[in-house]
């Protein structure tokens, strides 16, 4: 349900931006890019790792490799829309990060970078770090990874509706799209 719940909203932002604006426009890579990050990339490797929680040896280790691999392209998405939407600004003469959904934005892409930072550091395979470490490290790096992660639904919804993006019934959807899908994936992180 995640699932699909998750690449409907996307698809509903990303279709509805390309209607109201060209891929030659700087402002498009924003939503586009970073509705693919948040709604699919991240969402799908939080579940590879929690599917991972469960598994032993050579299964929990594929798991984490396709997780960083997942959540690595959703960062370098994250960047692009971060990048195009600061150019925009600048080339526009606009002040950066006033607005509510701006501040967020910040946020979320500063905690985005600790996430993956920590990740790194919690893996042995990477970690300069001492094995007594880890444990701790992993913690804060799910901890702070679920945290970023629903700072960035907040900033989705807190856009929304966008004359841009998305208005009306659709900005409603997409709303409640990413409201369920924070829902959904509250329910499969509680799962054992």
């Amino acid at each position: 349900s995640a699932t699909v719940v998750s690449a409907v909203t996307a698809a509903f932002v990303v279709l509805s931006t390309l209607k109201s604006s060209s891929l030659l426009a700087l402002f498009a890579y924003h939503p586009v890019s970073m509705s693919i990050a948040f709604l699919v990339c991240y969402p799908w490797g939080i579940r590879l790792a929690h599917k991972a929680r469960v598994a032993d040896g050579n299964a929990r280790v594929a798991l984490l490799s396709r997780h960083m691999t997942t959540q690595l392209a959703a960062l370098g998405l994250s960047v692009v829309g971060f990048t195009a939407i600061y150019a925009n600004k600048a080339v526009y003469g606009k002040v950066h990060f006033t607005s509510l959904h701006g501040k967020l934005g910040l946020v979320t892409m500063l905690l985005a970078l600790g996430v993956v930072v920590l990740g790194g550091l919690g893996f042995k395979m990477y970690s300069p770090l001492p094995g007594q470490f880890h444990p701790a490290v992993k913690w804060m790096h799910r901890s702070l990874g679920v945290g970023m992660w629903g700072v960035s639904l907040v900033t989705v919804v807190a856009v929304l509706p966008h004359p841009a993006v998305v208005t009306g019934f659709w900005a409603k959807a997409v709303q409640v799209g990413v409201l369920g899908l924070g829902v959904l994936m509250v329910m499969v992180l509680r799962e054992r």
